[in-house]
């Protein structure tokens, strides 16, 4: 079977237009050598040296032809699986070079964009096509910086470089990935921009948001209330109705269950569609972490668990939001009394780091751990350990996917070590100032 793939390789290259030329001065050379064994009279011996000498060269001339004729079919393979990748997906390509001149683009680019292939293919882009209206949106989807909104969705300097645009006329939502396209030598000779429309997926998701919004308003106000209600009843039963005062003790428990699970709802919608307000600040660390010690004591004494602040620096300051890293603080150490063993320990604990750029900030308890098949996903939205599930199953699964939100969007970076049944710990660091 390899005998016979090769020899259709080698008729298929044989027979292409690189080898015409080869065979036009063979054609020739045949002539030369009839004529000079008829006319000039060449003895055989000669006759047949020179014509040894010659196919020794056109073998060599051949093989050099041959290369040419697989390099150019390799080529023309490539560039029709190009073709045929590109011209039936759904998300627009935009191939161009350097000097940001025009390769190519396929059909869904022409659709999204309103434009066809023969008004951009070869043309040079530049900024100023923003004020072509029928070239507008095309133009910002190259630059950038020219659309009414842009978020930065990969780091910057790192390639692919991935973005969410936002245009006006008409209003769509793309995401935008752009790559570079490199030579044998590694060295940039292009782009290519992959636009995916998520106007569809947007709408969805503001309509979902919008929703949980509104219900979760319309819960709170009465929870709240029945959270008053059930307060009141505990403390004027306090002394004359033990037994009344248990059930409103047991009330006023899942009121606040409910009213916290709600509060989260909108905390999420808040992240999810860019209202959740952040105020960066100077925050001196040990006195934000002495507040939370104190205010979760009663919380740490009602478990039997010891909470421990061991920082030791007084003068640790992180530039952050206050009340977004009290969320923070407050949550990871509310997790760490719940999921922990009788008669534990909540260390929490503030250092610099080595190049003193930003500040650590952890909470350790000796508590049940996190398998290692949850890790992974704890931090995303309504996830939750499986054990953790069994300690305390009335969990939203909300806490850990906020708390990883506010510490990016303050320009920080959170994540967790953990041992199965020896305890965890869950860290993230801020910048301690607004340069860093």
């Amino acid at each position: 079977m390899d005998y016979i793939l090769f020899l259709k390789t080698l008729i298929s290259n044989v027979k292409s237009p690189a080898f015409y030329s080869l065979w036009a001065v063979i054609i020739i050379q045949i002539i030369l050598f009839a004529i000079y064994a008829i006319v000039l009279q060449i003895p055989i011996p000669l006759l047949v040296l020179t014509i040894i000498v010659f196919i020794g060269i056109n073998a060599v001339i051949a093989k050099t032809y041959y290369k040419i004729a697989s390099a150019n079919a390799e080529t023309g393979f490539s560039e029709q699986m190009t073709v045929a990748l590109t011209e039936h997906l759904e998300d627009a390509v935009i191939i161009y070079d350097t000097n940001f001149k025009i390769i190519t683009i396929n059909p869904a680019t022409e659709e999204m964009f309103k434009i066809s292939k023969e008004m951009v293919v070869n043309t040079q882009a530049n900024p100023g096509m923003v004020k072509n209206r029928g070239m507008k949106m095309f133009t910002q989807i190259l630059f950038p910086s020219l659309a009414p909104g842009v978020t930065q969705i990969s780091e910057t300097n790192t390639w692919p470089q991935i973005v969410k645009i936002s245009t006006d006329e008409p209003q769509l939502e793309l995401l935008v990935t752009t790559n570079k396209i490199l030579d044998e030598n590694g060295e940039t000779i292009g782009f290519v921009k992959l636009v995916k429309d998520q106007t569809h997926e947007a709408s969805i998701l503001r309509t979902k948001n919008e929703f949980i919004d509104v219900a979760a308003h319309q819960l709170r106000t009465p929870l709240t209330a029945l959270h008053w209600t059930m307060e009141s009843i505990v403390k004027t039963t306090e002394s004359s109705s033990p037994e009344l005062r248990q059930i409103a003790q047991e009330g006023l428990q899942v009121a606040e269950r409910a009213l916290k699970i709600t509060n989260d709802l909108l905390d999420v919608s808040k992240i999810e569609d860019g209202r959740f307000g952040y105020a960066p600040q100077n925050i001196n660390v040990f006195d934000l972490m002495s507040t939370i010690t104190k205010e979760m004591g009663p919380a740490a004494k009602q478990y039997s668990i010891e909470l421990i602040n061991a920082t030791k620096e007084n003068n640790i300051g992180v530039y952050a939001d206050g009340n977004s890293m009290g969320m923070v603080l407050m949550n990871l150490v509310d997790n760490a009394i719940k999921y922990n063993i009788k008669n534990g320990k909540v260390t929490i604990l503030a250092e610099k780091t080595a190049d003193g750029k930003f500040a650590r900030i952890s909470v350790s308890d000796t508590g049940v751990g996190i398998p290692d098949e949850d890790k992974e996903k704890l931090f995303e939205k309504l996830h939750r350990g499986s054990n953790a599930v069994q300690m305390e199953p009335n969990g939203s699964g909300l806490g850990l996917y906020i708390a990883k939100n506010i510490i990016e969007r303050n320009g920080g970076k959170i994540g967790v070590e953990s041992v199965l049944n020896r305890g965890s710990t869950f860290w993230f660091m801020l910048p301690v100032s607004s340069s860093a």
